[in-house]
């Protein structure tokens, strides 16, 4: 395995994790199209890591950073909202999470004040390549490139518990903000400072 920089060419293999990994991100419901045309629009303005399978010349993972606002409503498309509209019509449960995540998390999120700031806005790794160390390295790499470009702190938002932990034992990372969003759902708002 080996750590690279995302291409574009890459994108079509992240959204297929993305939607494997994060399905219960609220930015899931809006589809394939919407979460590559997001991608897309982040690998232009920001930067981003891949784990890649050397054996099988696949990825296997990726991180991606936000400098700046994503220009959300961008991304929206007829295809999307159907998506979204079917989504939460046919399951109540799947309409409380994402009205919650999406209203109290991600829209307040948009505003964060992000100097010095970098965040990790989208990180997963394959459900067949988990717990060997994979994200570690995504994170590390991470962290190299923040303390390259200057920033001082990482923040993040994750629903993963087990994610919120290391955050908080290897990084040091404070918890700013637990949300718990209905029954099964629980957002960590976290940051740690980088030391150089």
């Amino acid at each position: 395995m080996k750590i690279i920089s995302i291409q574009h060419k890459h994108l079509n293999e992240i959204v297929e994790i993305y939607m494997n990994v994060l399905n219960m991100a609220s930015i899931t419901y809006f589809g394939k199209s919407y979460i590559l045309k997001m991608c897309h629009h982040l690998l232009d303005n920001n930067w981003g890591y891949a784990a890649l399978d050397e054996k099988s010349n696949k990825i296997i993972g990726f991180i991606f950073s936000s400098k700046s606002t994503q220009p959300f409503f961008s991304f929206l498309s007829i295809r999307s909202i159907l998506h979204l509209c079917f989504i939460i019509f046919t399951n109540y449960l799947s309409f409380i999470i994402f009205f919650n995540s999406f209203f109290k998390i991600f829209l307040p999120n948009l505003n964060l004040n992000k100097k010095n700031i970098i965040e990790i806005a989208h990180f997963a790794v394959d459900k067949n390549y988990q717990n060997i160390g994979i994200g570690s390295k995504l994170i590390k790499y991470f962290e190299e490139r923040s303390i390259l470009e200057n920033y001082k702190s990482i923040y993040t938002t994750t629903h993963n518990k087990r994610l919120a932990k290391f955050y908080s034992i290897k990084m040091n990372a404070k918890i700013i903000k637990i949300k718990k969003l209905g029954k099964h759902y629980t957002s960590h708002q976290l940051m740690w400072d980088l030391n150089k």
